[in-house]
């Protein structure tokens, strides 16, 4: 399931209550008073089982287990009716349809309809009802929600996908912005070391071949002048050195342009204002938090995630935290991979934990990254 969602907890909850209002009105059967408290347990069983699944209760654990509780739960309600409540408790069976798509497969989730119509119709059997309608019927609207809930299922899935590419486009076009700047750095720094220092340095030559001509008073102007140039030669080979050394970069628009791409997904970023990082830093930390986000889009059905990016000991931090569902063992991707060794090359390193329902947490450090 993808975290709890209101409508189908309203729909489904409804659904539940009305399935449950004609044994409840008709109350004990005279002949068998100690089978409407077992009923009772039953219903309360169905209800409880569907609330955790909604909302996730285990973190994802049990998912087939609660499905497989819900099912054992309505055919209970069936089998231990009265008052013709059977009809109505047969309904649950949808429910416990609709939901199959979002956690087995639809082959699976296909042969555990047709198990529990199966298991209904037996049940009819041995009450020696021949509704064979109802059954097919109930059959019918088992099948319906399963296919409702598998289409559902394939646009959430679409949604998000959509999310985490547009999350990763909008990243990439950062970057692309980002070396278009340091592309423009470079070559502003060429063109003043190949013209003007080049014109610069030709002057001061020709200034000192003057500075030998006769006459006091040229010889005292050539030397003043000689002195400016070397002076200006000077400022722009220092500026030259701040453009290729000096190269700090902004790294909290990019991650606010990340955030606001990652729909569905509640971002919250805190960047620490004094913190400023060099380009290959800025890149590496990006491209960790793009990949936190994609995956959170992708895989854990998180709803919130943070990225909190300081200085630690003079190492620049960037830690990555989302309420997903978790994995009870890690198995890092290509893209996880490809992380470790881009942080490895600026002698950092990165850090991944996870757990079944406590979601997944990034620490990826480079020490004096920060500048």
């Amino acid at each position: 399931m993808q975290g709890p969602n209101r409508l189908l907890l309203a729909a489904g909850l409804v659904t539940w209550a009305m399935a449950g209002v004609p044994t409840l009105s008709h109350g004990p059967a005279e002949q068998a008073t100690w089978i409407f408290p077992l009923w009772c347990v039953a219903f309360l069983t169905f209800g409880i089982a569907f609330c955790a699944m909604v909302f996730e209760v285990a973190g994802g654990r049990w998912h087939v287990q609660l499905l497989a509780l819900e099912s054992l739960a309505a055919l209970g309600c069936i089998a231990l009716g009265s008052g013709g409540a059977v009809g109505f408790t047969g309904i649950l069976l949808a429910v416990v349809g609709g939901q199959l798509p979002f956690v087995l497969s639809l082959r699976t989730a296909t042969l555990w309809v047709l198990l529990q119509s199966l298991v209904l119709a037996l049940l009819f059997a041995w009450g020696g009802d021949g509704h064979w309608l109802t059954i097919g019927g109930y059959a019918g609207f088992q099948l319906f929600a399963l296919g409702a809930g598998h289409v559902a299922r394939r646009e959430s899935d679409a949604r998000r996908e959509l999310a985490a590419t547009h999350a990763e486009l909008v990243a990439t076009q950062a970057l692309l912005a980002e070396s278009a700047r340091e592309r423009e750095r470079l070559r502003i720094s060429r063109e003043l070391h190949d013209s003007a220092g080049h014109h610069l340095t030709a002057l001061s030559l020709q200034l000192e071949l003057a500075k030998n001509a006769e006459g006091e008073q040229a010889k005292a102007a050539v030397v003043k002048a000689r002195a400016i140039a070397g002076d200006l030669l000077g400022e722009v080979r220092d500026t030259v050195r701040a453009l290729r050394e000096t190269r700090q970069v902004e790294l909290e628009p990019a991650l606010q342009a990340l955030a606001q791409a990652a729909s569905g997904l509640k971002v919250t970023i805190r960047v620490d204002p004094e913190l400023q990082l060099d380009s290959d830093t800025a890149h590496a930390l990006f491209r960790c938090a793009q990949e936190a986000v994609t995956n959170a889009l992708r895989h854990s059905s998180a709803q919130h995630l943070t990225l909190d990016l300081c200085e630690v000991d003079g190492a620049a931090v960037l830690t990555v935290k989302d309420d997903g569902r978790g994995a009870a063992e890690l198995r890092p991707g290509s893209g996880l991979s490809g992380l470790r060794e881009r942080l490895e090359i600026l002698g950092g390193e990165i850090q991944l934990e996870t757990s079944p329902g406590r979601g997944f947490r990034l620490v990826a450090s480079v020490p004096g990254g920060s500048t």
